[in-house]
Formats: structure tokens, sequence, C-alpha cells
């Protein structure tokens, strides 16, 4: 194995460390990795950890004290795993999954989805898993759950910028009305930020769990109050 390169293709491999790797390519996939650790290693743009048609399982694997910036998950299972002081930067699980996995750390940039990408060819389950993850310990900055995924099976980080709207679509159709008499330039702000998140809420994402800070710099706070009620369910 070259010092700059970590491959591992159609392997089924238990207890082995990689421990402090800072390669320049990684490719993983078609593969099963059991108890493995990448403790303390970077992850960088020329990394796939689930290259393939068929699923990549990491099972009870150690990423602790990780460093990801723009990876490509691809068909990654992550199946009771520990993300313990990680940094996930620029991130699009839009073909992952993750089931049992505890977190804590700064996810940044970061889009969970549990709608199963058609990009990376065949698509052999209706969606993506995702219950049982611990994020109550992460700090969360522009992070997104999206295409169904059920974020009462989750547990998310008590963060003032958040909000866990229930009933998206709903909610979101009644601000709009509440925002529609708003002076131009709040009216603005605030449907740009409802707008994008409603295209989420169409695609099947029911709940969603939404990061107030672009609105916080754009709007009064008499405006942020009563847009928060609104998709909270109070008028």
């Amino acid at each position: 194995m070259e010092l700059d390169k970590l491959v591992i293709e159609g392997e089924h491999l238990e207890g082995r460390k990689f421990h402090n790797g800072r390669w320049d390519h990684v490719a993983i996939g078609n593969s099963e990795l059991v108890g493995c650790s990448f403790a303390g290693s970077h992850f960088v743009k020329s990394t796939a950890l689930g290259f393939g048609v068929n699923a990549t399982v990491y099972s009870h694997c150690d990423f602790d004290n990780t460093v990801w910036d723009n990876v490509y998950a691809g068909r990654a299972v992550f199946e009771y795993c520990s993300f313990e002081n990680v940094r996930l930067e620029n991130m699009l699980f839009d073909d992952a999954e993750m089931v049992g996995c505890s977190f804590s750390g700064v996810l940044s940039g970061v889009t969970f989805s549990a709608e199963a990408s058609v990009a990376g060819g065949k698509v052999d389950r209706p969606g993506n898993a995702y219950r049982g993850n611990d994020f109550s310990r992460v700090t969360f900055r522009d992070v997104n759950f999206r295409g169904g995924i059920d974020l009462d099976l989750q547990r998310l980080p008590a963060h003032p910028h958040y909000i866990l709207v229930r009933n998206a679509e709903g909610s979101i159709r009644r601000t709009v009305e509440v925002v529609r008499e708003w002076p131009d330039v709040e009216r603005k702000a605030a449907r740009s930020f409802l707008g994008t998140f409603y295209a989420e809420a169409q695609r099947g994402q029911t709940d969603l769990y939404l990061d107030t800070t672009f609105l916080r710099s754009r709007l009064s706070e008499d405006r942020l109050s009563e847009l928060i009620d609104s998709l909270l369910g109070g008028r």
C-alpha cells in the first residue's frame, strides 16, 4: 500500500487500524469493514468511501478526531460508528446510510438525504436509512436533512438558532401569507428563506430542522419572532 494512497476494494476487514492518515487519495468500495479505526485521519476531496454499485458497510468503526472536507461518501453504510470530535465540511450524503451513530464536534455545510440517488448506478432500496443517530453534542452550521428523514428517530442538538418545524409544507405556506405584507426588503429575505425549504418539504421531508442564522442579519427582531411563531404554529 502506497503511503499517499488507501485503496480497499472487495474486501472484508476486521479490527484494522488506519490511524492519522493523510492520504492524497482514498478509494473504498464494495467492502465490509468491522471494528476498524480511522481515528485522527483527514479525508479530502479525492476521497470516496463508498464507490461502486454495492454498498460499503462500516460497522462499529471509529472515525473519532477526523476531518472531512468535500468527501464523496457514495454508497457507504455507517452502522453504530463513532464520530467523536469530528469536523465535517461541505458534505452531501445523498446515497449513504447512518444507523445508530454518535457524533460530537462541528458539522458545517452538510446535507443528509434519505432519497436514494440514481446517479451512482443501480438503486436497490427505496431510500437511505437514518435512525438512532445522536447529534445532540454537535455544533450545526448550515446542516440539512432532506428526502424524508424521520427527525424523531434522531437526537438533535438544542441550538438557539435552529427550530424544528412540524408539517413543514403547510407551515411554510402559512408563513408565506404572514410575510406577504411586510416591507419589500424583509419580505424578499423571508420568501427566499422559505422558498428554499419549501422545495425540500415537497420532496418528502415532513419535518424540517431549520437554521435561522441567515435571517438574523436581515430581519428585525420583531419580524424574526413573527416568522418563527408562524412556522411553529402560532400567529
